[in-house]
C-alpha cells in the first residue's frame, strides 16, 4: 500500500525509514484515492493509501522478514487443475 506524508512529516519520515526495510506502522489513517485530489497529485495506484501524520509511528519489527524472490521464468506445466481454495496444482514432464 502507498503512504503519503505531509509537511514535517515527510522529513521525519526520510530520516527514519530506509528503503528494502520493513517496518510495523500504528496511528496510520486511511483515505481513499478516488476523494480528493492526492491521489491524481501523487497518481496513486491503490484505491486506498495510508496518511502518515505527526501522530503516526513506524516500529522495526524485532524478527527479519523474508520475502522470495520471483524467478525469471516460471515452470512450464503439462496439465493444471483447480483444487479447492482456488489453488492450483500441475504435473510437469521430469
Amino acid at each position: 500500500m502507498e503512504a503519503i506524508a505531509y509537511g514535517d512529516q515527510t522529513m521525519r519520515f526520510n530520516r527514519l525509514l530506509r528503503v528494502g526495510e520493513c517496518y510495523d506502522f500504528m496511528r496510520v489513517g486511511f483515505a481513499p484515492t478516488h476523494v480528493g485530489p492526492l491521489g491524481y497529485i501523487f497518481r496513486l495506484c491503490a484505491d486506498y493509501f495510508v496518511v502518515l501524520s505527526p501522530q503516526s509511528m513506524a516500529n522495526a519489527p524485532p524478527r527479519e522478514l523474508w520475502i522470495c524472490q520471483c524467478p525469471r521464468i516460471f515452470m512450464e506445466f503439462e496439465d493444471v487443475y483447480a483444487q479447492a481454495e482456488y489453488f492450483f496444482a500441475g504435473t510437469t514432464a521430469s
